[in-house]
């Protein structure tokens, strides 16, 4: 190793030294120069020239000022390779410094035998409290923990995977009850042991949330929390349970508590308005049927017979010739006067069945049963219609009260429904019903009850209510004399149906021809027509025929065939029977359409068969 030459111009790598460990000071009396040489001498020492590194083992303080090194300068000292760097401009690398010493041995962990992936947890002074396999796979970069994962903070995942179980998977673990896991055995989301989501959800958009539900169908949604099953049968919303207020039917949801309950015995039918002005009046019913015709009295006895004409004298008896021609027939006699009228027939008396109520005030609340009775009659008819009149007044106790009556026949409600209704308390309401009730002969009870109130009510406040029941037996009075005239038969019928007198039946046309067609009930016999018409075709006409011989039949046949072409025609025919020795008018008005046309038969001779 070469040694350096001090110059009058030191090298400006030159730095000022102080006292170093085990390197000897200067010696007594030794002047400036040699104590510089000895100096030198000792640093030359210290010098690596090879690697331009100084040796030292403490650094002390030569002065108060600070070392400065002119370049990019290491000291590395023997110990845990302590480094000053100067503050000037960075030089290049410097050379590895040696390796330092081994530090002591620590107590070690047992790696032998386990899998690739495992974390080994230690206590603070190293010594192994545990292992867990960690590690990313390379295939899919999922993380794989092989244990349970406790986290003391929250969680953040974008999507959770449960594997299906067969059973709790921690089953002696102390958070059994807060598990959460799916269960391949129920198809189900549990939290510990109770189901919170069932996936049985069969159809599209469908929902299916709970226990127990056997079937969803496509957009349905079915929650069941009742531990019965539910099995939806179309798209719709099936809910299990929903809180029963009472009763049955209707179906209520509370904005406020979100809750959907369901009640009865609620009313849907909202006060009646105010009344209407009255409609003009309908016409007029038509009337009811005749009573049947009384019994004809006892036949008069005959007329005295005429007078026998005086015999003509008798001829001379002559040989006998040939026999002669039948003379002329001589003229009937005159009619006899005709007898005395029979004495009328006994009169028929007829005494009315009827029951009435006397039935006084009554008051219903409304939690009566209803319907409830106001007032009730019985009656036992023999098979007649039974006309029901009941009437009263309804008082409603409370302000705007109103309710509903009807006619009943046992528990059978009958006839219209009427309403009554007040704006204030104590207003009477005066109702009146009206019925006729065709039933068979037997004992009956009949009724007036309120359907529905909203307030209490008094029924018949002053005097009570009644109610009458009155069979119509159609009692039928003497039948009296025989008027003078023809005898008819008439009718306001359709096309093809028959008007009939003796033997005589005559109709309307129902095609062809429309006119009138005759025919007989049984047999036939010999006729000849007479008739003339006015009918309108453009204008007023007139027509008619006479001297038509037709033998009528059971078939139906025109003496003419006319076609009337407008409602108003009007035709009269005579029929003479010449078989039977009778005489017919037969009077034909044309309705509209050919129906309720008009036709009469009179039968002008004789009046009496």
């Amino acid at each position: 190793m070469s040694q350096p030459t001090i110059t009058t111009n030191p090298s400006p790598f030159l730095i000022n030294v102080p006292a170093f460990q085990n390197v000897q000071d200067n010696a007594a009396g030794e002047d400036a120069i040699g104590e510089l040489s000895t100096r030198i001498n000792q640093i030359g020492e210290m010098v690596d020239y090879d690697t331009k590194t100084i040796k030292a083992n403490i650094f002390t303080s030569f002065d108060t000022g600070t070392i400065t090194i002119e370049s990019a300068t290491v000291f590395t000292s023997g110990y845990a390779g302590t480094e000053i760097s100067a503050s000037g401009t960075t030089g290049g690398t410097g050379g590895t410094g040696g390796t330092g010493p081994t530090g002591p041995t620590g107590a070690g962990v047992d790696l032998t035998g386990l899998p690739s992936g495992t974390i080994v947890f230690t206590d603070s002074i190293g010594g192994p409290t545990g292992t867990s396999t960690f590690f990313v796979s390379s295939g899919t970069g999922e993380v794989v923990i092989d244990g349970k994962l406790t986290v003391t903070g929250l969680i953040d995942p974008t999507g959770l995977i449960l594997t299906p179980q067969s059973q709790h998977p921690a089953p002696s673990d102390p958070n059994f009850a807060t598990t959460l896991w799916w269960s391949t055995g129920t198809s189900a989301l549990l939290v510990g042991s109770a189901p919170i989501l069932t996936n049985t959800a069969e159809g599209a958009d469908s929902i299916a949330l709970g226990t127990n539900i056997s079937n969803t169908v496509p957009n349905s949604l079915v929650l069941n929390a009742s531990g019965i099953g539910i099995s939806g049968v179309a798209a719709g919303l099936y809910i299990a349970p929903v809180r029963y207020l009472g009763g049955d039917g209707i179906l209520m949801y509370n904005s406020t508590t979100r809750e959907i309950t369901w009640v009865d015995g609620i009313s849907l039918v909202g006060p009646t308005g105010a009344t209407g002005t009255d409609g003009v009046t309908g016409p007029t019913g038509s009337s009811g049927p005749t009573g049947s015709v009384g019994s004809t009295g006892a036949t008069g006895s005959d007329g005295l017979t005429g007078p026998t004409g005086s015999t003509g004298p008798t001829g001379s008896v002559g040989s006998t010739g040939a026999t002669g021609n039948t003379g002329a027939t001589g003229n009937a006699g005159s009619t006899g006067p005709t007898g005395l009228q029979g004495a009328t027939g006994a009169t028929i008396t007829y005494t009315a069945n009827y029951a009435q109520s006397n039935d006084g005030s009554i008051t219903i609340n409304t939690t009566a049963t209803f319907p409830a009775t106001v007032t009730s009659v019985t009656i036992t008819t023999n098979g007649n219609p039974v006309q029901l009149i009941a009437s009263g007044d309804a008082n409603p106790l409370s302000a705007g009260g109103w309710g509903r009556l009807q006619l009943y026949r046992g528990t059978t409600a009958i006839g219209k429904i009427l309403q009554f209704e007040s704006s204030g308390a104590n207003e009477n309401c005066p109702y009146c019903l009206n019925f006729i009730d065709n039933v068979a002969a037997g004992t009956y009870t009949y009724s007036v009850k309120a359907n529905s109130l909203v307030v209490n009510t008094q029924f018949g406040e002053s005097d009570g209510n009644i109610i009458t029941a009155l069979e119509i037996a159609g009692a039928q009075g003497p039948t009296g004399p025989t008027g003078p005239g023809a005898v008819l038969g008439s009718g306001r019928v359709n096309a093809g149906i028959a008007v009939q007198l003796d033997n005589l039946q005559v109709q309307m046309a129902t095609s062809g021809s429309r006119s009138l067609q005759f025919r007989t009930v049984s047999g036939s016999y010999a006729t000849r027509f007479t008739g003339y018409t006015t009918y309108f075709s453009g204008g007023n006409q007139f027509t008619y025929f006479s001297g038509v011989g037709l033998t009528l039949t059971t078939t139906y046949q025109y003496p003419v065939a006319w076609s009337f072409p407008a409602e108003g025609d009007t035709a009269i025919y005579h029929m003479h029977d010449t078989t039977n020795g009778r005489a017919y008018r037969i009077t034909l008005i044309v309705g509209s359409g050919y129906n309720n046309n008009i036709i009469s038969i009179e039968r002008i001779y004789p009046l009496t068969l």
